[in-house]
């Protein structure tokens, strides 16, 4: 389970007449897919500001907390308005959408924080499965390191976790799905969106 081809996929979207919102609509439905009803006009209709409005989820800023607004996708920006807590609210993110048993998944902490003036590295250690992993996270100010994907389905894969966790582009982030391969590549065909294994 491997990324395809970016600039193909890419190069076909450009070819690609636009996508009504009614036809769009339609084929994310065939894909399994609910969307609840956009407010966005047919001008401004794509797969990705679909998906990504209705995957944000609703954030309480007084408290700090997030609430899913779906069980099938997330969508985040990569730029994260609580920078102190980020990787916190991205895999309360993709735990809400990992609702299957067989897969136990959360965050436990960061360590070894290394950072000067907003850059250097900090580990992200997560559970999966009762098993503890570590990530050595970029830091970029505000700015999630969306390789931490990799790492995820690197260790799904380990333990024979059938499904992962593939991403497409949003308008400053990404839109999350855990899926089989087989259906990921099945969305990337109808929609031309690249879904990317490595999160990047």
């Amino acid at each position: 389970m491997r990324d395809t081809d970016y600039m193909e996929v890419f190069e076909r979207s450009m070819d690609m007449p636009p996508v009504s919102r009614e036809e769009g609509l339609r084929v994310l439905q065939t894909l399994g897919l609910e969307l609840p009803p956009q407010m966005q006009t047919e001008e401004g209709w794509s797969y990705a500001s679909a998906l990504e409005a209705a995957g944000l989820g609703k954030w309480n800023y007084d408290t700090g907390t997030w609430v899913a607004s779906s069980k099938q996708f997330y969508a985040f920006a990569a730029e994260f308005p609580d920078a102190a807590h980020m990787y916190e609210h991205y895999f309360a993110g993709l735990a809400s959408i990992t609702s299957e048993p067989e897969l136990t998944f959360r965050f436990l902490d960061y360590l070894n924080v290394q950072v000067n003036e907003g850059e250097g590295t900090l580990t992200v250690y997560f559970l999966v499965n009762g098993a503890i992993v570590e990530y050595d996270a970029r830091v970029d100010r505000d700015w999630i390191d969306t390789d931490i994907q990799r790492a995820i389905n690197d260790c799904l894969e380990l333990l024979g976790v059938e499904k992962r966790f593939y991403s497409i582009e949003a308008s400053q982030g990404r839109i999350v799905f855990y899926c089989t391969d087989e259906w990921a590549r099945a969305f990337e065909e109808a929609t031309l969106c690249f879904m990317s294994y490595d999160g990047i």
